[in-house]
């Protein structure tokens, strides 16, 4: 070989090398930037502040998130391939079973209420919102949040409690007020179904990041730099229209204050329960939404992660059972006059 080839043929191999060194920096580059993403996602699984569940096709749990197993009081490694309705009170098991076979005959989010019992005996009440799905091999999936709702049952409870001796004093009063009395007492079976109506038709929260049933978004500061499209759906919004915006611009005048001090509240460590906020949605209606949220670290930095339940029709169905409630009291007032 002469000189003259030999050159040539360093070079060609320099130059090979080169491009060699640059596409390794570039997959390296690629390699990082999905770690990353892949770290995002995990955390705001693991830290978001609902438990979540994924469950193959027999009901055996085969993910759960940190809150899900803490809920339970059990370590999250002991509920991997357990099954999940082991962990619920043994009257409610044909709920969840309904529920479960529903969740793979329809592409719509299915929910239900039941009871769980944790670790340490106690129970809790759950609102189960599902939705079915595939992982890569094709294999028939159901994705889960778990709510703990317990102090709306409670609430809804002492709520029925109070119809109740409230009907028995109106009938106790008078005979006049029989004709009176059995149209409320329509109006509040009425009311009743519509209670029931209203729990059964809670279907929100989606699982995981996009596929959440509710609406979840992440904020740094107050600038929003996620939601899912649940999130947009429900709100009506398109996405450039919500990241990089305040979070404050999409509450209403008398949610900003509360929601700014219960901000300040969990960044000093403080525990925060769940409460009611008003949000403007794009065609400027208000919805209520009941707010959990937790810090997680996202990229690097802590953020907010938030949940909204929307309870607008709850709350529309609660100002229709206080104002008859505030008639049947009027009606009491006049006969002790």
């Amino acid at each position: 070989m002469s000189d003259k080839e030999a050159s040539r043929l360093i070079h060609e191999l320099q130059v090979h090398q080169s491009e060699l060194e640059m596409q390794n920096e570039e997959l390296r580059k690629a390699q990082s930037e999905i770690e990353e993403s892949r770290t995002r996602y995990s955390d705001l699984y693991d830290f978001a502040p609902v438990g979540y569940f994924t469950f193959d096709k027999h009901g055996l749990i085969l993910e759960a998130n940190l809150a899900a197993a803490t809920e339970l009081g059990i370590e999250r490694s002991r509920l991997i391939n357990k099954p999940f309705r082991a962990y619920i009170v043994t009257e409610d098991r044909n709920i969840f079973d309904q529920h479960f076979q529903e969740n793979f005959k329809s592409d719509d989010r299915q929910t239900c209420e039941i009871r769980l019992k944790r670790k340490d005996g106690s129970e809790f009440y759950a609102q189960l919102e599902s939705i079915a799905a595939e992982d890569l091999k094709g294999n028939s999936l159901c994705r889960t949040s778990v709510s703990n709702i317990t102090l709306r049952k409670h609430a809804a409870e002492a709520l029925r409690k109070t119809y109740d001796e409230l009907e028995l004093r109106v009938k106790e009063r008078t005979k006049d007020l029989a004709e009176a009395n059995e149209q409320l007492l329509r109006e509040i079976e009425e009311r009743k179904k519509a209670a029931e109506s209203l729990r059964e038709s809670e279907e929100r929260y989606r699982t995981i990041t996009n596929s959440l049933p509710n609406v979840v978004f992440v904020y740094k500061g107050s600038t929003i730099h996620y939601i899912n499209e649940s999130g947009l759906k429900i709100l009506g919004y398109l996405r450039d229209e919500v990241i990089g915006k305040n979070v404050f611009d999409f509450l209403a005048d008398d949610s900003k204050e509360l929601v700014a001090k219960n901000m300040q509240r969990r960044i000093s460590g403080e525990h925060v329960e769940n409460y009611e906020v008003k949000v403007i949605t794009k065609s400027k209606d208000i919805k209520y939404f009941l707010l959990n949220a937790a810090i997680v670290p996202y990229e690097k930095e802590k953020a907010f992660v938030v949940v909204l339940f929307d309870i607008t029709e709850r709350k529309q169905a609660e100002d229709k059972i206080g104002q008859k409630m505030s008639e049947m009291e009027s009606l009491n007032k006049r006969f002790y006059i």
